[in-house]
């Protein structure tokens, strides 16, 4: 069995981001999603340079 080498503890955080993608105003009122484009872009971008 492997163990990770992660301490849990309860603070009640979650997974803190290492990217801040703010949202605005705007984008709520038009439905839009920065973090999931943000992160769509990303993989994109992995994926294109794989292919390289």
């Amino acid at each position: 069995m492997v163990k990770p080498n992660i301490n849990f503890s309860d603070s009640r955080k979650g997974v803190v981001p290492d990217v801040i993608v703010t949202e605005s105003m705007q984008d709520i009122i038009d439905k839009k999603d920065p973090q999931l484009d943000w992160i769509k872009n990303e993989i994109a971008k992995e994926k294109e340079n794989k292919g390289q």
